[in-house]
Order: C-alpha cells, then structure tokens, then sequence
C-alpha cells in the first residue's frame, strides 16, 4: 500500500550555525562563522545605518552567541538570528563607513577578514 505521505528524510543533517569567534591583530580581524552543512550563502549591504547582512541558507537553529561586542575595525556589534524557517542571518552593525572586508568559504563555514583602513601619509 503507498505512503500518502513522504516521510522526512531522516539522513538529512539539520543545520547548525554553531559558532562565531573573533581573532583581533594589528590590522586585521577575522571573524569565524562555523556552521553546517554548508550549502549556500549571501551577502549585502545596507545603509541608514551602515550593515553587512550574510544569511545562511539550509540552517535551522543556533546554537553561537547571538551578540557580540566588537567595538574595533568600525565594527560595533555581530548580531545572530534567524531570517527564515531555514535560514540565519548574521548582521554586522557598523560605526560609520566600511572597513575593507573579504569573505572566504572554508571546510567549516565562512571567513570574514576587516583590515584596518591604511592613514595617508602625509608629504
């Protein structure tokens, strides 16, 4: 006799954003965000006030810190929550302008490194 349901796909892994660290130098800070599995990302930016958005798509809880103090790099705060039912969002609250920034896929989840705008020198 056929199912006249699916059943849920028990061998499906949920999805976990499971952390966000924070690793300061001189002219950079990186931030780690550890989640999985990974199957796709974006990202933007808002203004009025200034913000990088990534959302995380397939995740379905979290289980990091939802708020982190940065206070460094024109960054205030990192801010963790869920957009959608299988979506997170990861927004990071700037002071004023953007810092430079590049976001990096790993085995874990997404690297995303500051720099520290470079002062002119003057003549």
């Amino acid at each position: 006799m056929p199912a006249l349901f699916a059943a849920k796909d028990v061998n499906k892994e949920t999805g976990l954003l499971n952390k966000i660290s924070l690793t300061k130098e001189e002219n950079t800070l990186e931030v780690d965000i550890i989640f999985g599995p990974y199957t796709s990302h974006r990202h933007f930016e808002l203004s009025e006030p200034n913000r990088i958005v990534l959302d995380l798509i397939n995740i379905e809880d979290i289980l990091s810190d939802r708020h982190l103090e940065v206070n460094d790099f024109g960054i205030q705060t990192i801010r963790a929550g869920m957009f959608k039912t299988n979506a997170a969002r990861v927004v990071f609250d700037l002071k004023d302008k953007l810092s430079p920034y590049k976001i990096t896929k790993t085995k874990k989840g997404l690297k995303i490194t500051f720099r520290k705008k470079k002062l002119k020198k003057r003549s």
